[in-house]
């Protein structure tokens, strides 16, 4: 009988004491519960807005009208990086278009000395969102199928 009080106690305390790692609001326009020990460090205003989390995930919400999905992979990721201000060096090693619950995607698979990067665009209706994932080769997959699996939480606002 104590051990199901206690139980009961920790998982109502757990549920109402610890804060929720959910990033919302803020001046990235999005609601995302990111994997696991990933948390926002620091967040910029922009333009383009810049969200900083620990693990290596950096989120840009771009005010630019978004680059058509279904075309050149090649071209939308060079129009992305104009408009974002960033640069993603390194080699293509993979691309896709597809879905996830909050829309239409591209993805990116990019390969730089020893480290690998994932980048996601995600377009809206007066913005586009640019979700980037650094690791280290060793330790890339893992990260990426975390990170992979947090974006199913993803809403823009």
């Amino acid at each position: 009988m104590k051990r199901t009080w206690w139980l009961a106690a920790v998982s109502a305390a757990a549920l109402m004491g610890c804060p929720s790692s959910e990033y919302s609001q803020g001046p990235l326009k999005l609601k995302w519960k990111p994997p696991e020990g990933v948390k926002l460090e620091s967040e910029e205003a922009g333009p383009p807005a810049v969200g900083h989390f620990t693990g290596g995930v950096e989120v840009f919400s771009i005010p630019a009208d978004a680059p058509a999905l279904r075309t050149s992979l090649d071209a939308v990721r060079e129009q992305l990086q104009k408009a974002a201000r960033v640069t993603v060096p390194g080699e293509v090693t993979a691309s896709s278009d597809g879905d996830i619950p909050a829309g239409p995607v591209s993805r990116w698979e990019v390969r730089d000395g020893d480290s690998q990067r994932l980048v996601y665009y995600l377009p809206h209706k007066d913005r586009f969102v640019l979700m980037v994932l650094t690791a280290p080769g060793p330790k890339f997959d893992r990260r990426s199928q975390k990170f992979e699996l947090s974006l199913a939480t993803l809403k823009l606002e």
